[in-house]
C-alpha cells in the first residue's frame, strides 16, 4: 500500500507517460479482467447452447406428440405411490428408482443424479430393466464442472443405451417451450425433467402419481412396494417448480388434464383424485 501510494505521487512529478503507465497497471487492468470474464461466459454459453441442441435433437424430436388422445402417468418415488392402482393402456414414465414398482411396466425412465444411485444395485438394475422396451434418458447437471457428483459417467449412459439431455438449475429454471434444442428446468428433482417430457407428447391426461412433495419417504425398501426412511428434498423450490409447471401447461397445453393421484403436498393444486375413494364410490353406485 506504501508503495502504491509513492507511485501514486509521483505521477504527478513526473509527467504524462507516468500516469499513463499507472493508469494503465492499476486502472484498465481491472476492466480488462472483466472483459476476459464477459468473453469467457459468452463461449460457454454459446458452447453449452450449441451442445445442448446436439443433445436434444437426437433424444427428443422422435417423442413429439406421441402420446395424442392417450394418457400419460409420471410415477416418482413417494409413498402414496404405494395406493396407486395402474391405469389399462397408459403410458408410463418414471423417475429414479421407480422401477422398483412391480405392477407397473415403465416405458420411459429419466435420471439425473448419479449421487443418489452410485455404490448401489440401481446402476444394474437401471442398465437392465426391459431393455429395448424402455426408453432410458440421462440428464446432465452442473456438466460445466468435470468432477460434479451428480453427472453419470458415460461408461455407465452408454451401457445403459440411454439418451442424454441437459438440465438448467438455479435463477434459469424455466421451462422450455420447444425441449428439442433448448435445457429442461430442474426445480430441485428429476420429476420436473419426466413431466416436461410428458407435456411434450401431448397427452389426454396427465397423471401424478408419488409426487407427494413431501418428506416422508420412499414407496419402495429393498424392492418392496413399503415406505422407507424420508428424503431430502428442498420442499419449498419443489413445491414452487410444480406451481410454475401447471402455469407454464395452462398456457401452452391446455387440453391436457393434470390429475394429481392420491395426492399429499400436491392436495389442491391440480385435479385431485383419490382411488381409494373413487373405488368406494364405484362400489356404491353399483
Amino acid at each position: 500500500m506504501k508503495n502504491l501510494f509513492w507511485e501514486f505521487c509521483s505521477i504527478f512529478v513526473l509527467g504524462r507517460e507516468r500516469r499513463k503507465a499507472f493508469r494503465r497497471k492499476h486502472i484498465r487492468s481491472p476492466f480488462q479482467k472483466l472483459e476476459h470474464n464477459i468473453a469467457r461466459k459468452v463461449e460457454l454459453t454459446v458452447r453449452r447452447a450449441l451442445s445442448t441442441m446436439a443433445l436434444h435433437q437426437r433424444a427428443f424430436p422422435p417423442f413429439k406428440n406421441k402420446a395424442a388422445g392417450r394418457d400419460v402417468v409420471v410415477v416418482a418415488g413417494g409413498p402414496s405411490a404405494a395406493k396407486f392402482r395402474p391405469i389399462p393402456g397408459a403410458i408410463y414414465i418414471g423417475v429414479n428408482r421407480a422401477y422398483k414398482f412391480s405392477g407397473i411396466s415403465f416405458d420411459y425412465l429419466f435420471c439425473q443424479d448419479y449421487e443418489a444411485v452410485r455404490g448401489s444395485d440401481a446402476l444394474d438394475a437401471i442398465r437392465d430393466y426391459r431393455r429395448g422396451q424402455c426408453v432410458k434418458f440421462i440428464g446432465l447437471v452442473g456438466d460445466d464442472a468435470w468432477n460434479n457428483g451428480y453427472v453419470f459417467p458415460e461408461s455407465y449412459v452408454i451401457e445403459m443405451d440411454a439418451l442424454r439431455y441437459r438440465v438448467v438449475q438455479g435463477t434459469l429454471d424455466d421451462f422450455a417451450y420447444d425441449i428439442s434444442v433448448q435445457p429442461l428446468a430442474d426445480c430441485g428433482s428429476v420429476v420436473f425433467s419426466a413431466l416436461q417430457f410428458a407435456l411434450w407428447m401431448n397427452p389426454r391426461r396427465l397423471y401424478l402419481v408419488g409426487c407427494d412433495c413431501s418428506h416422508g419417504g420412499y414407496f419402495y425398501k429393498n424392492g418392496n412396494v413399503s415406505a422407507s426412511g424420508a428424503n431430502t428434498l428442498d420442499l419449498d423450490r419443489v413445491m414452487q417448480g410444480y406451481v410454475w409447471f401447471k402455469q407454464f401447461a395452462q398456457r401452452y397445453y391446455p387440453k391436457t388434464e393434470i390429475i394429481s393421484v392420491n395426492p399429499v403436498g400436491l392436495k389442491g393444486l391440480f385435479i385431485d383424485q383419490d382411488q381409494e375413494t373413487a373405488q368406494g364410490l364405484e362400489e356404491k353406485g353399483d
